[in-house]
């Protein structure tokens, strides 16, 4: 039985779990809800009747923008929740002791299993953001800042919290797992949007350098909210007049060297200390 297998195998059972089918009908529902303001706006805008913005690509970012918060929650959440019981699920259903007792080994059905976890939350991220970013081009049409970018921080913004409550999942009791992990995604986003508010005001307020210190503590606990900004940027709509007041105010940002490099470290080690624990447990 190889990673393959046992990948196939957990995906099948993940997207049959009721949670998964809830999380696509949330995602549906989300966008219908999205498109219904979204296409009016376009009508308005069309009609001449809305005039406060400049042009399609303005349009694009305000609808956009709204919308990303709320989706990047409900993504988040649903990785928190699946990925602090699939685990222990596993291991206390049994199912992991009958993997184990192929000729594989526990490296491989650690990366199986945590990989299907990982590509659902994917997919469903995928359909959320993606249908946010085709139903606005739909509506306005306009070219992305930079996709390579926006790819590359929708991965590392989905590997940090998926990498932290796995690990979480293998020290602490569920309940435990997901307010921790939820904990440490709130308390990193919000010292991240101190550190945005300081390099805003650096130069006109005397204490900006603690609140630029804030987020860098922010990014060290949980390197969530660079990733997440970056990928703003990447998504930014090219020729809109509100992407340097975005950039300016800290709302997008764009990749910095030593928080990719950071980041990728903090989740290796995440992972490395999953592993590392999963192997010394005694499965039953």
């Amino acid at each position: 039985m190889r990673v393959r297998g046992i990948f196939l195998n957990n995906l099948e059972q993940l997207l049959r779990r009721k949670l998964i089918l809830s999380g696509f009908a949330i995602a549906v529902g989300f966008l219908l809800l999205f498109s219904w303001p979204l296409f009016k706006g376009k009508a308005a805008l069309e009609s001449g009747v809305e005039q406060g913005l400049g042009g399609p690509a303005d349009a694009a970012i305000v609808s956009m923008f709204t919308a990303f918060p709320m989706a990047a929650l409900a993504v988040v959440g649903i990785s928190i929740i699946l990925n602090s019981s699939l685990l222990p699920e596993e291991i206390g259903s049994g199912r992991m002791s009958f993997w184990c007792s192929h000729p594989v080994s526990r490296a491989s059905v650690f990366i199986g299993t945590t990989a299907s976890s990982l590509a659902v939350t994917a997919i469903l991220g995928l359909a959320i953001f993606g249908g946010i970013v085709t139903l606005t081009m739909i509506a306005f049409p306009f070219r992305l800042s930079n996709v390579v970018e926006a790819a590359i921080a929708f991965v590392y913004w989905l590997l940090v919290p998926w990498a932290a409550v796995t690990m979480l999942s293998l020290l602490v009791r569920r309940t435990a797992a997901i307010i921790i992990s939820f904990g440490l995604y709130g308390v990193a986003g919000f010292l991240g949007g101190l550190g945005q508010l300081g390099r805003f005001l650096e130069g006109s307020l005397g204490n900006a350098e603690d609140l630029i210190a804030a987020g860098n503590v922010g990014t060290l606990i949980m390197p969530v909210d660079s990733a997440f900004r970056a990928m703003l940027h990447g998504l930014t709509p090219v020729g809109s007049m509100m992407s340097e007041p975005l950039a300016f105010f800290g709302a997008v940002e764009q990749p910095d060297p030593w928080k990719i490099a950071y980041c990728t470290l903090w989740i290796a080690a995440a992972l490395l200390l999953s592993l590392w624990r999963f192997r010394s447990l005694d499965l039953p």
